[in-house]
């Protein structure tokens, strides 16, 4: 008898599409509102570690390939970035732009096809989501309700946006691992949601995702770390161990194989690292006790017992030393409780150059904004799942989730990053609570409106009330370091104008990348840490800042330095994040060539300012002497200028300190209260306050900009282009002014003029959307 095909059966699929295509076009609406993103121009679209990714994937992209040896990034001896980095997202993300590009599908720039790129396959989280909870739950609506709330989640997608981390890339991999991981173990019942699917494919489909994971991102090693004492778990409370065996099986040939293939795996010795280790010994102790018929007490005790005496042997011989430095963060945060010190001198440079904000606790207002209401709902299913323990209730599968879930929850109230896979197992242990429950339809129906109660925090934004409440909650820093308000386009524009492409930067690793991959000028510190010649040099870099004069000129001059880019949280900042807290200090030193570069930077022998604004001071490096003082010094800022602090004692008093930073906030009250009038409609108040703005820092950007277009606003022609060029005269690097000219040219029907400004923009800029699209306007003639 012929089979009738059950429409019914497509609509849980067709339903976790939806919820996929949803959450992926909801994350590039946001992504793409992002004020760095520009659908004509990638500059300064990513910053910092995504940066740097976007460097070789944009590369490959354009046919160019990562090179062996990267010169630029890495000064002077350039970088490996095989054996040292994990590219495997990177190609993924040129090749396919290749691919779809070469035959047509894709017209897009690479950096609007990559945004669309990490949204969309990012979103592939939620499949996992679904797969992993229709394995343990044996219902579709569980499965499905388990996908939404984790794409409700904001702690499941906020770091997506406005970024290109590796961990967008992977986390999909992993958690497609523990998906098909979990099918090949423990199917039972779902044949039927999932036809085709043979526990060996199953397994291997595993092996592979979590190989490529592997080669994709260096935290996947720390998850398989965590993953693997699931295999002993799993013995105890499988029937049968057939299926097990045959999974860790597919893991050892795949981890393995990716271990001698991989060049940044070899390098780090991956073969012999502790969760391979117990990935061996478990496919040995699986297969003895499939041929024994050994108990699964007796099968998960030699599992532990062989691994742990196999790593035992493998450290004592000094095996696999190169996340030291991880391990030491983690001992450290145990010993303060997830609470870093005051005195930076309690913790070790390892620790303390890796205990950076994306690293610290998260606070409560970040819990309450990030988690919603779902961080209830984690608090239930875990005191749900230890009694369930506790009564025997929780057995095979579902024990392995929840043993995660319980890890990367302690994990997450000591390291913010492990969100991402915190929320992943929330969600898919989540539908324990309602399955499990003699209150089911009073359960359902909370959930239900907590869905909603989320979906609607989302769409209010900053109004909603998790976000209002997490205001609230989160007091005011006393120690909040200074903020860099736009300060990255000006420095750039200034390094590609005024600097030889053959320049050399020593700058702050976060703002390295920047200055390669958008000025295009070769950098000595990087942003990736899991580079111990990095770490190194990043000690180095600190010891040099906070030492002499001849501290820092003996490092540029060993590192073949050319500039170094000075920025006010180098003295300004005194928060337990800061440069300072990283160094060891407890202030800044007044006899440190940070002081000297900050306060009296004429008293420097070998170091030139030679650009400054509001954020960055950039100093040319005189390996022998230093020359006459240039025929044009950079613009004033009130933010270096106006304070001379006292040398008598031993560190930069705090009223000095303070003082900087409010010379630098009257400045940016000034443009918020000129902006706010403006807003307002009141033209000539906004006018008033501009005046003001222009005789307390005469020479900003900002003051220029806004005088120009309010006086031209007026009809005074004349007196906005005097504003301007007054502007342009100290910042000529500005495409802003430049712009701004333009502007005020064509509406004083100066045609040509206007063209000139609006050409001289975008050769600063090239990716100035208003002075393009006023070039378009001109039609022909702009041509």
């Amino acid at each position: 008898m012929k089979r009738v095909w059950d429409l019914r059966r497509l609509v849980f699929p067709a339903a976790v599409l939806v919820l996929f295509a949803v959450a992926s076009l909801a994350k590039i609406i946001a992504f793409t509102e992002s004020p760095r993103y520009d659908p004509n121009s990638d500059r300064l679209l990513f910053w910092t570690e995504s940066a740097l990714h976007y460097r070789y994937a944009k590369r490959i992209a354009l046919g160019e390939g990562v090179p062996g040896i990267d010169l630029m990034a890495q000064a002077p001896e350039g970088l490996d970035v095989r054996r040292q980095f994990t590219v495997a997202m990177e190609y993924a993300a040129g090749y396919s732009y290749r691919a779809l590009h070469g035959i047509g599908i894709v017209r897009a720039p690479f950096h609007v096809y990559l945004v669309h790129f990490v949204c969309w396959f990012s979103s592939l989280s939620i499949v996992a989501v679904c797969m992993a909870a229709l394995v343990l739950w044996k219902s579709r609506w569980a499965a499905l309700g388990a996908a939404t709330a984790y794409a409700l989640i904001p702690m499941s997608w906020d770091r997506t946006i406005g970024n290109y981390g590796r961990e967008d890339f992977a986390l999909v991999l992993l958690f497609m691992f523990v998906g098909f991981f979990l099918r090949a173990v423990d199917r039972d019942a779902t044949d039927r949601e999932w036809p085709g699917r043979r526990d060996l494919i199953d397994a291997m489909l595993a092996g592979l995702f979590l190989a490529i994971a592997l080669a994709s991102w260096h935290l996947s090693r720390f998850f398989l770390l965590i993953f693997v004492p699931a295999i002993p778990i799993l013995t105890l409370t499988l029937s049968g161990r057939a299926r097990l065996r045959n999974a860790v099986i597919a893991l050892t040939l795949w981890c393995a194989a990716a271990s001698l293939i991989v060049p940044v795996l070899r390098e780090k010795e991956f073969l012999t690292a502790a969760p391979m280790l117990v990935i061996y010994i478990s496919t040995i102790v699986l297969v003895l006790s499939n041929r024994s018929g050994w108990s699964g007490k007796k099968t998960a005790g030699w599992i532990v017992a062989g691994s742990a005496g196999l790593i035992l042997i493998i450290k004592l011989t000094g095996g696999y030393p190169e996340y030291s430095h991880v391990y030491e963060l983690i001992a450290c945060k145990l010993r303060f409780l997830g609470q870093k010190p005051e005195d930076p001198t309690l913790l070790p440079f390892q620790a303390r150059s890796l205990w950076v904000p994306p690293f610290n606790t998260p606070s409560i207002s970040y819990l309450v904004a990030r988690g919603g209401v779902f961080l209830a709902w984690g608090c239930v299913a875990l005191i749900a799942g230890v009694a369930a323990i506790f009564r025997g209730r929780l057995q095979r599968s579902p024990l392995v989730i929840f043993y995660l879930f319980a890890v990367f929850a302690v994990l997450f109230l000591f390291v913010q990053r492990v969100s991402s896979f915190y929320v992943f197992f929330l969600a898919v242990f989540l539908p324990f609570v309602i399955v499990r429950s003699k209150k089911k339809k009073l359960l359902v129906a909370l959930f239900i409106v907590s869905l909603g109660w989320q979906l609607l925090n989302n769409q209010m934004g900053a109004a909603s009330p998790m976000n209002r409440l997490a205001a609230a909650l989160s007091a005011a820093d006393r120690q909040s370091p200074p903020a860099n308000h736009g300060n990255n386009r000006r420095l750039i524009e200034w390094i590609r104008r005024e600097t030889p492409k053959s320049a050399v930067f020593l700058t702050a690793y976060s703002t390295g990348a920047m200055v390669l991959v958008d000025g295009e000028r070769a950098i000595i510190l990087h942003s990736k840490f899991e580079s111990s010649t990095i770490r190194e040099r990043y000690r180095e870099f600190l010891e040099a800042l906070y030492g002499s004069e001849g501290d820092l000129a003996a490092l540029c001059d060993s590192l073949g330095a050319t500039y170094f880019v000075d920025q006010i949280n180098f003295t300004l900042d005194d928060s337990i994040d800061s440069e300072r807290y990283e160094a060891g200090l407890p202030g800044i030193p007044v006899r440190s060539v940070a002081f000297a570069m900050h306060f009296f930077p004429d008293d420097l022998k070998r170091f030139t300012v030679v650009y400054q604004d509001s954020y960055y001071r950039v100093f040319a490096f005189h390996p022998e002497r230093k020359p006459p003082a240039l025929d044009h010094p950079p613009a004033h800022e009130e933010v270096w200028e106006t304070v001379h602090p006292s040398r008598r004692g031993e560190y930069l008093a705090d009223a000095d300190r303070r003082r900087a930073i409010d010379a630098l906030e009257e400045r940016y009250a000034l443009i918020r209260e000129m902006n706010s009038a403006a807003g307002r409609g009141d033209r000539d108040g906004a006018l008033e306050i501009c005046r003001r703005l222009v005789a307390y820092a005469p020479d900003s950007e900002e003051g220029a900009a806004a005088l120009g277009t309010l006086l031209a606003e007026r009809g005074d022609f004349d007196g906005a282009l005097a504003a301007l060029d007054h502007g342009l005269a100290v910042r000529p690097s500005s495409a802003e002014l430049y712009y701004r000219k333009g502007e005020v040219l064509r509406l004083a029907n100066r045609p040509y003029e206007a063209l000139s400004a609006y050409s001289a923009a975008l050769a600063r800029y090239p990716g100035h959307p208003l002075a393009r699209a006023r070039m378009k306007s001109f039609g022909p003639a702009a041509r």
